[in-house]
């Protein structure tokens, strides 16, 4: 997918990475990553780095900054970076909610060290994080029961009077995507298009974690080892 993007877009203005499952039964991607983490994070963290040459030359070419844009959740505050057992693989390890925490709390810490990556370099390339809101999508497919299961239809209900729809819990990437509000800030947690920090949890601002985090999977994905120095 990054190939072809590169081979078509000669400029990259904007990357927002907004692919997610959430509280999934315990199951493993094709690489044999733990479902949540696979794809709410470590594929994120890949195909970033495999535009982020073009997306820093875009902002140098045409003098303003590109734009990243994590989508993570208020989910971050209970979760926990396993590093003994990131994939969640021990016995009695896996929970639900356990591993949706740990993939939201992976996007807040990889923008954080992204954003100061990016700042060393002076690179003219903001990357910001946010929580969306409670969002009605297939997200949820996860917590909705079996056609033959009598709460099918009164949890369909409430998901369309608690909910917001796909279009407002778009309104924040959107915010952060083309506001000049939002020039020259990086590394920042937003929520309904606000500056959030104050919402984050202190895990979430550990720069040791954020480090670690970003070690690993550039080993779990594969990429060079060059990729762990900061220029």
């Amino acid at each position: 997918f990054a190939e072809q993007v590169l081979k078509q877009e000669e400029r990259i203005d904007i990357l927002v990475n907004n692919a997610g499952v959430m509280a999934t039964p315990q199951m493993t991607t094709e690489e044999g990553f733990d479902y949540q983490l696979g794809i709410n994070h470590l594929g994120h963290f890949l195909l970033t780095n495999l535009l982020i040459d073009r997306i820093i030359e875009t902002g140098k070419k045409h003098g303003e900054d590109a734009r990243i844009i994590n989508v993570s959740s208020t989910a971050h505050l209970f979760g926990k970076m396993n590093f003994e057992d990131l994939m969640l693989q021990k016995r009695n390890n896996y929970g639900s909610w356990k591993a949706y925490g740990q993939s939201k709390l992976a996007n807040v810490l990889f923008t954080r060290e992204l954003a100061e990556r990016l700042n060393e370099i002076k690179a003219p390339v903001s990357v910001n994080v946010l929580h969306p809101g409670v969002v009605s999508t297939d997200l949820q497919r996860y917590l909705i029961p079996e056609e033959d299961s009598p709460m099918k239809k009164i949890m369909e209900s409430m998901k369309d009077k608690l909910l917001v729809d796909a279009r407002k819990g778009a309104g924040t990437q959107v915010f952060l995507a083309t506001s000049p509000e939002v020039k020259g800030i990086s590394g920042v947690y937003f929520d309904n298009c606000k500056n959030s920090e104050a919402l984050t949890s202190a895990e979430s601002r550990n720069v040791n974690e954020a480090h670690q985090l970003w070690a690993e999977s550039v080993k779990l994905v594969g990429l060079p080892q060059n990729y762990n120095e900061v220029a």
